[in-house]
């Protein structure tokens, strides 16, 4: 028995034989730090059954419970539990595919209850989100990571669909360099078509930061795709929110299955992770559909040879040469190096003159001194 126990039992005790020895209850309960209804409680028991049993605490619990779930339902919650370490109103989901219905609020009591709650399980609701209409208006890709060390060291390429959160690639990579990002993409643009749009940050290979307008190599062959690439603003994660909140998901699935001790590991852990969250994790930001209920491929084609892009008749077409400059007028004029040996449209508007490459606008050059400016909202 508890010391504390102890020291309650012997505490009532006292005291019920000191009203039976003929003190007045009032005075002992002012003594004692208690009510009258609490002294009268412990009389009446003692009364009922003489001895100190009669004062130690009795549970609470009802005797009996209509409401409470059979153990193998139970069980099968702490299973699904265990198996992907999802709250209530996902597991419900999971349940009402078996033909079994239990309330949210009792899954998660069944979880608190079996010591499989976790504190990072417990965190405040999301902020309202807003998703483009329709899949593939836009792309969000980034980088998870690094994860683990050593020879299992990996950075999972992330790339998801703005309005269905339906994940396209996690691919693992052991570098940001182009040729292994750009193979990744063609084999996830030949699976899936091509955007409207790819939503990005400041990053390597898609963002040169040697470079004052920000094109590289990679995201110059993005666009040669037809589409266009937003990047987020500086130091704000938030712009890229969905796939931020994707990385989170992506780290605890990783974390339940246990991080891989080789490279080479990574493959069919990304893979079995990306299965189960487009094809059966519920989501709550999609009224608890899967990604794959409202992902449909995008009906515009990869194409490994872009033909060239017609800019019309009122534009001047001209190829950036070997130092990523064009000519106008006799002037050598800087445009980007990324470009080299691509072809862009220019316009001129009295002084300044616009850059265009295929259908985004880059850059405005004065003329007179120029000098060259990033043109909002490319970048």
């Amino acid at each position: 028995m508890p010391c504390q126990e102890k020291g309650l039992l012997k505490l009532r005790y006292d005291f019920v034989q000191r009203v039976y020895s003929g003190e007045k209850i009032a005075p002992l309960c002012r003594e004692y730090g208690i009510s009258r209804p609490t002294a009268y409680l412990w009389l009446k028991r003692y009364k009922e059954s003489p001895g100190v049993d009669s004062l130690r605490n009795r549970s609470h619990r009802p005797h009996a419970s209509p409401g409470k779930i059979d153990d193998a339902l139970e069980e099968r919650i702490c299973q699904l539990r265990e198996q992907y370490g999802w709250a209530g109103k996902k597991l419900q989901i999971l349940l009402e595919r078996e033909n079994r219905t239990v309330g949210v609020a009792t899954i998660n009591r069944v979880i608190k209850r079996n010591g499989l709650l976790q504190e990072e399980d417990c965190h405040k609701p999301s902020l309202q989100r807003f998703e483009r209409k329709h899949p593939n208006e836009l792309w969000q890709m980034d980088f998870k990571g690094p994860m683990s060390r050593d020879d299992a060291k990996c950075e999972p390429l992330t790339v998801l669909d703005d309005h269905s959160r339906y994940a396209l690639g996690v691919v693992p990579v052991r570098t940001k360099q182009t040729p292994d990002i750009q193979r990744a993409f063609v084999e996830i643009f030949s699976k899936y078509g091509v955007p409207e749009a790819i939503l990005t940050d400041h990053g390597v290979p898609w963002w040169n930061t040697a470079s004052v307008q920000g094109l590289s190599r990679f995201s110059v062959w993005l666009m040669n795709q037809d589409l266009k690439l937003i990047f987020g603003a500086v130091r704000h994660p938030q712009t890229q929110g969905k796939i931020e909140r994707f990385h989170r998901t992506l780290r605890h699935a990783v974390s339940r299955r246990g991080f891989p001790t080789k490279f080479s590991q990574w493959k069919p852990l990304l893979k079995q992770i990306t299965y189960e969250y487009n094809f059966i994790r519920p989501h709550e930001s999609l009224q608890m559909k899967v990604p794959s209920e409202l992902y449909c491929a995008s009906s515009k084609k990869y194409n490994p040879k872009p033909r060239a892009f017609d800019y019309g008749d009122e534009m001047k077409v001209k190829k950036v040469d070997s130092h990523g400059m064009i000519y106008e007028n006799g002037k050598r004029l800087f445009v980007s190096h990324a470009l080299v040996g691509q072809y862009v449209a220019t316009r001129s508007i009295e002084n300044l003159m616009l850059v265009t490459f295929r259908n985004s606008t880059l850059r405005e050059i004065d003329l007179n001194t120029t000098k060259t400016k990033r043109l909002e909202p490319f970048f």
